[in-house]
């Protein structure tokens, strides 16, 4: 095991620094020449605090402060600092570990255990070194999870544990979803996740159904958007978290996009249309490969949820069903409200249905949804 830490000086006086971040102040500790400790200071649960005798040195922390900076500026995903953490083997094994888990990424405490070779009952020791980790943030324990998907406990407090996964990438859905986990059970929190990713499916159906379709066309409509919905995050699982995560975050921006331009040219097509006879303006002009797209763009960003499914332990299929179906729900619920809507909407209604295609799009684009 290639060892990411060096010793630290003992005989080197302790030097310290506090710098200003996004998730409060952070005492920083050193040699010198490595860093030993990062702690938040302005947690009320981070007791792992140095004791006194500290010389403040600014100019020792400068390039620790300018790393920081750069990682809550969303400019670095990487820490390139000398570390010298003091704790037993096997806390240093265990925080060696931690070093691994990639920028965006997440692990459970059984991950680590069984990368260490130990058996799945060492997680809860696992745990217990986790939370004893000296430096935070750069040693990063705040991407280890319960094996439930949980954003289980964190010595900052899980407020700070969020804001942290959410600077990295991680989407709304994923950490509403990880809240939630740790109190419900498999099948509540599948449909619990999702109903959380349909969100998308159902806004973009108000969207078309405002446009007049027909009866069969929305049933199309949702069919496709379910299969989708279905399929990509099983698509995501089988790819595995990292090149899942990496393809989801690329994904949503150009499903965001499609959508968008999707919604720009019934624009334009609606505009031309309020010039013609009112009994030539075309209606519902959802064709297949127009429905394939926005069904793809709005379930692209969904690969990374895939990872999440991991958390589970339950089978493929399952989570396909409950995903499909969930979504043929709120697509035709959301088709039939955007009907009633671009009734009473009259000749306005293609204008109205593409407007809320580039609103979604946006909000996709955004994290919102």
């Amino acid at each position: 095991m290639t060892n990411p830490f060096v010793a630290p000086d003992l005989a080197a006086p302790p030097l310290s620094h506090i710098v200003s971040t996004p998730i409060g102040r952070l005492l920083l500790t050193g040699d010198g020449y490595a860093l030993t400790g990062l702690y938040m200071i302005d947690a009320d649960r981070h007791a792992s605090r140095p004791g006194t005798g500290f010389t403040s040195s600014p100019s020792a922390f400068a390039e620790v402060a300018a790393q920081l900076e750069a990682y809550f500026d969303g400019d670095l995903k990487e820490f390139t600092l000398p570390l010298a953490p003091t704790g037993s083997v096997f806390q240093l094994a265990v925080w060696t570990e931690l070093t691994k888990i990639p920028y965006g990424s997440t692990v459970s405490y059984g991950d680590i255990a069984r990368a260490l070779g130990k058996r799945l009952v060492a997680s809860r020791a696992v745990g217990l070194a986790n939370g004893a980790n000296p430096i935070s943030v750069i040693v990063p324990c705040h991407r280890v999870i319960g094996s439930d998907g949980s954003l289980t406990g964190y010595g900052g407090g899980l407020e700070r544990k969020e804001l942290l996964l959410r600077l990295e990438g991680a989407s709304p859905t994923t950490l509403w979803l990880c809240r939630e986990l740790g109190s419900v059970g498999t099948m509540p929190a599948l449909l619990l996740l999702a109903v959380a990713v349909g969100l998308s499916n159902f806004a973009a159906s108000i969207g078309i159904g405002i446009s007049g379709v027909s009866r069969g066309i929305r049933i199309r409509v949702a069919v496709v958007f379910g299969v989708f919905e279905a399929g990509m995050p099983v698509v995501g699982l089988v790819l595995g978290q990292n090149l899942a995560g990496d393809l989801g975050h690329a994904a949503r921006w150009l499903g965001a996009g499609v959508l968008i331009a999707v919604g720009v040219v019934g624009l334009v097509q609606a505009w031309r249309s309020r010039a013609a006879d009112a009994s030539s303006r075309p209606t519902g002009s959802w064709r297949t490969g127009r429905v394939l797209i926005s069904g793809l763009a709005l379930s692209s960003d969904n690969l990374a949820v895939g990872f999440v499914l991991g958390t589970y332990h339950t089978g493929l299929l399952l989570a396909a069903v409950v995903f499909g179906v969930v979504s043929v729900a709120m697509s035709l619920a959301g088709l039939e409200l955007g009907a009633r809507i671009g009734a009473a909407a009259g000749d306005r209604s293609e204008l109205i249905a593409s407007a809320v295609l580039i609103a979604v799009g946006t909000a996709l684009a955004a994290g919102a949804l």
